[in-house]
C-alpha cells in the first residue's frame, strides 16, 4: 500500500493528474480524502470517461490561466507546464520555454532547477 501512496505523491509533485480506482468497500484514508477516486462498480466506465473529460478541460483551463497571469512568470510557467503534461501539445512546452528564457532572472533556487529539469 505504501508504494501506491509514494507513486501518487511522486506523480502529483510532477504535475501529473492522478486518480485512484478503488473497490466500493475500501475506505480512503483520512489524509488522502482529497485524492480523486473512482469506485470500480457498474458506473466505472461512465465515471472514468467523465474524469478524462474533466482532465482535458483542466488542461485547457491551465493554458488559459497561463496567458492571463503572464505578469507572474513563475506561475505562468507552471500553468503552461501543467497544460503540457495533460495535453502533450508541444507548443505549450515551447511557450513555457519562452517564458523561462525571457524571465530567467525571476526564477531562483528550486524554481530555476525545476524549470530547467522540465525543459530538458
Amino acid at each position: 500500500m505504501l508504494n501506491i501512496y509514494y507513486e501518487l505523491g511522486l506523480f502529483n509533485s510532477h504535475g501529473k493528474e492522478t486518480i485512484v480506482i478503488k473497490t466500493d468497500d475500501f475506505d480512503i484514508p483520512s489524509d488522502s480524502i482529497r485524492t480523486e477516486y473512482i469506485p470500480f462498480n457498474d458506473n466505472f466506465n461512465k465515471k472514468l470517461k467523465e474524469f478524462i473529460s474533466s482532465v482535458l478541460d483542466r488542461g485547457i483551463h491551465y493554458s488559459d490561466m497561463a496567458d492571463l497571469i503572464s505578469e507572474d512568470p513563475i506561475l505562468s510557467f507552471d500553468y503552461m507546464r501543467r497544460a503540457y503534461l495533460i495535453s502533450g501539445v508541444k507548443s505549450l512546452k515551447d511557450e513555457a520555454s519562452g517564458v523561462f528564457i525571457h524571465n530567467e532572472e525571476y526564477f531562483k533556487g528550486n524554481d530555476k532547477l525545476f524549470a530547467r529539469a522540465f525543459l530538458k
